[in-house]
């Protein structure tokens, strides 16, 4: 962790594994060196969300820069209600000015999820929109050529699209929670309101001996997230940190060639 998480420029923490003292004492001295962090509720890796109150005792001990309020999978109406009444509970407390809430639009149809995208736009505690690699419904121009990651990353590029439509110059800043696929990323740097995004993708291609190069375009495995048991060694660090500086590159690069344009 303490060479390959530096390497970003957040710090998603999972508050399903705050337990476990070393990875405590690595985000504890992340934020005493002042890097952003984020306070996940542990959704994807639980399969429910922390309660409000388990996340309340962890903002207590962590005091990071953004945390994720409970939220239900795919569930528009349930995770505002979820949202609203965690930011209610947290505005009671002393931690309440220490933290700025990241919400996530969740939603079963395109008509929910824009509900849910729009609640979020128009409160004032919401500082940062999240939004899953997994969208659960389809949206127009979408192939059932392409295999699910591809309906993924399509999914929410047009998703992001039709944001930036919507909203023009209003829109809050979002974070793009997982990847379906790294090639994503270059497409949504287009978007300025896109300010962060977490992926364990370079770390999984390196566990897997995959070298990426400036194209992305490199295997992909079949479900995209991270496997804690994994057995490690000084090359698979060493690839991951090469497959985390490609990344940074091709995107960066992305970005200045659309601003000379």
């Amino acid at each position: 962790m303490s060479a390959l998480c530096p390497l970003g420029d957040i710090e998603l923490v999972l508050g399903n594994m705050l337990l476990e003292p070393n990875y405590m004492a690595y985000y504890s001295s992340a934020r005493d060196r002042g890097r952003c962090l984020i306070l996940d509720n542990g959704v994807m890796e639980l399969g429910y969300a922390l309660s409000s109150s388990e996340l309340f005792d962890l903002i207590d001990v962590l005091r990071p820069s953004f945390v994720t309020p409970p939220e239900v999978l795919h569930d528009g109406p349930e995770t505002m209600r979820l949202t609203n009444q965690f930011i209610t509970d947290l505005d009671r407390r002393r931690s309440a000015d220490s933290v700025e809430v990241l919400g996530v639009a969740h939603g079963s149809s395109l008509r929910e999820w824009t509900q849910t995208f729009d609640a979020l736009a128009t409160n004032p505690r919401i500082a940062r929109i999240g939004i899953p690699y997994d969208v659960p419904f389809a949206v127009p121009g979408e192939s059932e050529r392409v295999d699910q990651l591809g309906q993924w990353a399509h999914r929410r590029m047009f998703l992001t699209e039709f944001v930036s439509q919507r909203y023009a110059d209003r829109v809050k800043d979002v974070h793009l929670l997982g990847l379906a696929h790294p090639m994503e990323l270059v497409m949504q740097s287009r978007h300025t309101f896109i300010r962060s995004h977490d992926s364990s993708w370079p770390v999984m291609a390196a566990v897997r001996g995959i070298n990426y190069d400036e194209t992305l375009m490199m295997e992909v495995p079949e479900k995209p997230f991270i496997k804690w048991d994994v057995p490690w060694n000084d090359g698979q660090a060493q690839l991951a940190a090469h497959n985390v500086a490609i990344t940074r590159q091709v995107i960066k690069s992305d970005i200045e060639h659309r601003a000379r344009f």
